[in-house]
């Protein structure tokens, strides 16, 4: 099997999701390019594996989520860090932090914010966000100040930006992208040196006096990177 946490999930090796993400986090320190870069092998191969390595943990923690839901009630391990993955397509009716960062990665990478045309691809689309939506939901409801406004509020500026950008106007919204795949490397793998890059990108943002609908949900995304355990 081509996927190297899907075949130690098969094994039996990963049997939750503490399992999982202690063993990308373990590969991520052996690939990230800004920990290894001192090394003979150069900075965009170390970048590739690092990529390559991301996209297989995303893939085995969605692959994960199902074979969890089958257990059979009373043999989840509730220990903090180590819960066996929730099944997808249900209302989150709790915030998960995994499951948040995983499916709004997967949403980003289908090109959020947008307006899927095709069938397959809105289905998708429409799915993905729905379930972070409801992920952000589960926080503090829907109301007006609640994490979900924010997120709303982010979406319609960054569509609005994105159409400019697309048109060849400014202003441009590379930083702000680069920022939200930053801030999901970081939920990740927690390498401390991308907390403190992070930290400068908002802070640059800041400065710039970004649009305050942008800055909103970027400052709950920063503020929850203490949410997980990080790597020293």
């Amino acid at each position: 099997m081509a996927n190297r946490f899907i075949r130690l999930i098969e094994e039996g090796t990963i049997a939750s999701e503490g399992d999982l993400k202690s063993a990308f986090r373990a590969h991520a320190l052996a690939t990230h390019p800004d920990l290894r870069a001192e090394e003979s092998r150069r900075p965009e191969s170390l970048g590739e594996d690092f990529i390559k390595a991301r996209a297989e943990y995303e893939a085995a923690l969605r692959y994960l989520a199902p074979k969890a839901a089958r257990m059979e009630p009373g043999h989840e391990n509730t220990e903090a860090g180590d819960r066996p993955a929730t099944a997808f397509g249900k209302k989150r009716d709790r915030f998960d932090r995994t499951l948040f960062y995983a499916d709004f990665s997967a949403l980003l990478k289908c090109g959020f914010p947008k307006t899927a045309r095709h069938d397959k691809e809105r289905k998708k689309y429409v799915r993905l966000r729905l379930h972070v939506r409801s992920s952000l939901a589960s926080l503090d409801g829907a109301g007006q100040g609640s994490t979900l406004a924010l997120f709303d509020a982010f979406e319609r500026v960054l569509a609005t930006r994105k159409e400019l950008t697309e048109a060849g106007l400014t202003p441009r919204i590379e930083a702000v992208i680069g920022l939200l795949m930053d801030l999901i490397s970081y939920e990740e793998c927690g390498i401390v040196p991308l907390r403190a890059s992070i930290e400068i990108e908002f802070a640059s943002l800041k400065q710039n006096a970004t649009d305050p609908g942008l800055l909103g949900f970027l400052a709950f995304l920063v503020g929850d990177m203490d949410g997980g355990t990080t790597i020293l």
